[in-house]
């Protein structure tokens, strides 16, 4: 499933996110490190559908590749917040934020409780995929408007000449 735009709390503290959702945490998450800084909105979101059964590190270069960013742990929780039923499809790893020993964090769901856990980045599991987000669309400098009018311009008279 994907998801167009959604909200990042970056101002509650990840514990507290955590108990508010019931996720149980098997990680000491005063050792949780990204590998980019979280943002208050993502864009573009892919739910870890597309990504079943390959490890986080494949993910990775897969995301480079079509210029997405794996998700941290506080911006996946966007996802849950958003369709906590997810975790009754798939698991998800949160590809990009490490654990202290430098293993991937993963929300799943087992026997109906929500549980937050790590594991080895090389690691393949049918049942998870990373998540991820495109990019925002970025601001157009003046000289590309220049040019984007330019086109326009060059494009209507050319109706107008039909």
């Amino acid at each position: 499933m994907k998801y167009k735009k959604l909200s990042v709390d970056l101002k509650t503290p990840l514990k507290k996110q955590l108990a508010d959702l019931g996720v149980k945490s098997y990680i000491n998450l005063d050792k949780i490190k990204n590998l980019h800084e979280p943002q208050e909105e993502i864009f573009d979101i892919e739910d870890g559908t597309e990504m079943l059964g390959k490890s986080p590190l494949e993910c990775e270069k897969i995301f480079k590749k079509k210029g997405r960013r794996a998700l941290t742990l506080i911006e996946a929780l966007a996802i849950i917040r958003e369709n906590p039923e997810l975790l009754d499809e798939h698991f998800i790893d949160c590809t990009g934020s490490r654990d202290g020993n430098g293993s991937v964090p993963y929300l799943c769901r087992w026997n109906g409780v929500l549980l937050l856990g790590a594991g080895h980045p090389d690691y393949a599991l049918r049942g998870y995929g990373s998540v991820s987000a495109g990019s925002p669309l970025k601001p157009l400098t003046l000289e590309k408007r220049v040019v984007s009018l330019e086109e326009f311009k060059k494009k209507v008279e050319k109706i107008i000449k039909l």
